[in-house]
């Protein structure tokens, strides 16, 4: 009987401890993530569906790059922005 009252108080001690639990740092990197992709566009259902664990960061910049609704962003290759910044312009050939 002992054993079942113990059980049944650590079960309620959460609800009746006054300290807080904080968050582990592996659950506020995940938040983090989420919130990034949720900004950069993509639905919460989407984003709970992908394995952010599992995920490297250039894969999830690129995600959050290529998701949104009419998002203007687009990857481009390191020399085209070069140039761009140079100010030379690059004329593209039809193909």
């Amino acid at each position: 009987m002992i054993e079942e009252l113990r059980d049944a108080y650590k079960k309620c001690e959460p609800l009746l401890s006054t300290k807080a639990e904080t968050a582990g740092e592996e659950q506020i990197e995940k938040t983090l993530k989420e919130q990034f992709l949720m900004v950069a566009g993509s639905k919460k259902d989407e984003v709970k569906k992908m394995n952010l664990d599992e995920m490297s960061d250039e894969e999830q910049r690129l995600v959050g790059m290529t998701t949104g609704s009419g998002s203007r962003q687009k990857v481009i290759p390191v020399q085209e922005e070069v140039l761009h910044r140079a100010g030379i312009r690059l004329r593209r050939i039809a193909s």
